[in-house]
């Protein structure tokens, strides 16, 4: 059981089931921009309709769990030794929201088990425009979508960084093939690409108070369609994202960290604490 619950065995489960989501995603989206817009979705519904799917939509609900899991123990841990400093801290920060993002796939995903559908409200980008109305009924709504549009520029920028830095190689073994890092590069610098339209299209949601301009990854890939060369160049990127996550199953540095040890242990000292005190 306690080799099941390391680290680096939800790591590596994590990685293959992000992997194959957005190999399916870039395919779709080659296919057609339709299919792109359906984002999650279109993907989830794709492996459904898989030879087997009835067995691999459920793995893949399990991978994107591990995966969530994995994130929120590297940010709660700092398996990565980010630190308590502002950088390091921001990185955290990063690593929790991705956690929390993968583990709402997760969910997503099982409401495709069996003969199940979709909430409408799960539609791709449906989501995306409820959390805008929310933020435009606040008095400071304006400021709030300022700082989500911030916030994905910031990832873009992080991403793009880590692209043409070779950062998306620092935590991979020596002897990962060395084509990894061309692979690597494209995927993570299209990742980057996808946050700044994103970010983008919360700009014109503060500008306009049109909450139908916020944009979900779908969505925001949907919308380079008309600009021909860049949206086959991100479809393509995301298929190399997809296949450098497979890569990374194999070959990511994970600590083997019991992360239901460590967990128990947490809230054993926690309680302790609280004892100390009465």
């Amino acid at each position: 059981m306690a080799r099941m619950t390391r680290l680096d065995w939800i790591a590596k489960a994590g990685y293959v089931a992000r992997g194959l989501v957005y190999i399916l995603f870039g395919w779709l989206a080659l296919s057609a921009r339709r299919n792109a817009e359906e984002g999650k979705e279109g993907v989830f519904d794709a492996i459904r309709e898989m030879p087997l799917g009835e067995i691999l939509l459920p793995l893949t609900a399990l991978g994107l769990l591990a995966y969530g899991v994995y994130r929120l123990t590297c940010a709660f841990l700092d398996t990565e030794g980010k630190g308590t400093e502002p950088k390091g801290l921001a990185g955290r920060a990063a690593q929790f929201f991705s956690g929390v993002v993968h583990l709402a796939l997760a969910y997503t995903a099982t409401q495709f088990i069996g003969d199940g559908e979709p909430e409408p409200a799960s539609a791709d980008g449906e989501q995306t425009r409820e959390a805008t109305r929310t933020l435009l009924d606040f008095e400071l709504g304006d400021a709030g979508l300022w700082i989500v549009a911030l916030a994905f520029f910031a990832g873009a920028g992080w991403q793009l960084y880590r692209a043409f830095r070779d950062k998306h190689m620092k935590h991979l073994e020596p002897h990962t093939p060395p084509f990894t890092k061309t692979i690597g590069k494209i995927g993570v610098a299209t990742r980057g690409i996808v946050f700044a339209v994103i970010g983008w299209s919360f700009i014109r949601v503060a500008e306009t108070d049109d909450p139908g301009q916020a944009k979900a990854m779908g969505s925001a890939v949907a919308s380079l369609y008309e600009t021909g060369w860049l949206y086959t160049f991100v479809a393509i990127g995301l298929i190399l994202f997809g296949v450098f996550s497979l890569i990374q199953a194999k070959y990511r540095i994970v600590p083997a960290v019991d992360v239901a040890g460590a967990a128990r242990d947490g809230a054993m000292a926690a309680e302790s604490k609280v004892a100390s005190k009465f």
